[in-house]
C-alpha cells in the first residue's frame, strides 16, 4: 500500500470540512451519483451523525449505472434516496436557460448542469454537499492519462492549473443554482486543505493499486460494505449526452451542426450572458 493510503489524514480533513459546512443542521443533502467521490462525502456526514438525504437523477425513463448504483448504496447505508426524473421534452428551453442564466459555454458545462435544473427544486435540506472536484486530483481523464500523468512535474502542473481555473468542472453553474434556491453549497474536494494533501503524491501513488485508492482507504470499512466504481463522466453515464443529441434535429440548430460541441458553442454565442 502506497504512502498516500497509509494515513487517516484525508478522512480527518474531509470529515472536518463536512462538519464545517453542515454546522448545526441535522439533515444534509448530497448530490449523489453512487461514485467514489459523492459516496465518500456521505460517509463523512454519517460519521458526524448527520442524516444523509441523497439526490440522484435519470433522464426521463432511461435508467443509468449512476442511478442504479445510487439506489444500491443508499439502501446498504440506510440513506434516504430521491430519484429525480429529468424531463426530456424541455430541451430547447433548458438549453437557452443554461446559456442565458447559468452562463454555460462548453459542452461539458451544458450537459453536466442540465439535470440539476430539476434536481435543485426537489432539495428540501438547506445544506447541499457534493463530491465535485475530486476528479481533478487524480487525473483520470483520457487527456491527462496520455499527456500529463508522467513525469511528476507534468502531473503537478496539470493539477495546479486545473484548480486555478475560473470554472473547473462547472463549479460556477452549481453555485448559481444553489444561490437561486437559497442553499448552502459545499464542495470539500475543492478546499485547499484537500489540494495540499493530494499534491504531495504522484499519479501512481494516487491511483495504484486502485483508482482513487486514498479515498477508498480513508473510509475502508464503509467501502468494503458498498463496493467501489471506477471513474466515469457524469454526462455519459447519466445518458445526458444521448438525450441532448435530439437537439440537433430541433429549431435551435440553425447552422445544421452535426456535432454537439459545435451546437453548444452556437447556443452559448447566441444566448449566453456575457456577464457570467
Amino acid at each position: 500500500m502506497s504512502g498516500a493510503a497509509k494515513s487517516s489524514e484525508l478522512r480527518e480533513i474531509l470529515n472536518g470540512l463536512v462538519a464545517e459546512a453542515a454546522g448545526d443542521e441535522t439533515d444534509v443533502a448530497i448530490l449523489f451519483s453512487g461514485g467514489v467521490d459523492s459516496v465518500s462525502i456521505g460517509f463523512a456526514a454519517t460519521e458526524l451523525g448527520k442524516k444523509v438525504v441523497c439526490y440522484t437523477f435519470q433522464m426521463g425513463e432511461l435508467k443509468s449505472a449512476d442511478s442504479s448504483a445510487a439506489k444500491k448504496i443508499a439502501d446498504a447505508m440506510g440513506w434516504e434516496l430521491n430519484l429525480v426524473k429529468v424531463p426530456v421534452d424541455n430541451l430547447e428551453a433548458d438549453a437557452i436557460k443554461l446559456a442565458a442564466i447559468l452562463g454555460c459555454k462548453k459542452k461539458t458545462q451544458f450537459e453536466c448542469t442540465l439535470p440539476f435544473l430539476y434536481v435543485y427544486p426537489k432539495i428540501k435540506e438547506r445544506v447541499v454537499l457534493s463530491g465535485l472536484g475530486a476528479d481533478g486530483h487524480f487525473g483520470l481523464s483520457k487527456k491527462v492519462m496520455i499527456h500529463h500523468r508522467h513525469p511528476r512535474r507534468l502531473f503537478d502542473k496539470y493539477r495546479r492549473e486545473y484548480f486555478s481555473l475560473e470554472n473547473p468542472a462547472g463549479l460556477l453553474q452549481q453555485r448559481i443554482l444553489a444561490r437561486q434556491y437559497q442553499k448552502k453549497y459545499s464542495t470539500p474536494y475543492f478546499d485547499k486543505k484537500v489540494f495540499d494533501y493530494f499534491i504531495r503524491f504522484d499519479w501512481d501513488a494516487l491511483n495504484k493499486p486502485f483508482q482513487k485508492h486514498p479515498i477508498l482507504y480513508a473510509y475502508e470499512k464503509q467501502f468494503r460494505k458498498v463496493g467501489r466504481r471506477n471513474h466515469a463522466n457524469l454526462q455519459l453515464v447519466g445518458k445526458v449526452d444521448i438525450i441532448c443529441q435530439r437537439l440537433l434535429s430541433g429549431k435551435l440548430n440553425t447552422k445544421n451542426r452535426t456535432r454537439m460541441m459545435d451546437f453548444w458553442r452556437d447556443v452559448a454565442e447566441k444566448h449566453g450572458n456575457k456577464k457570467t
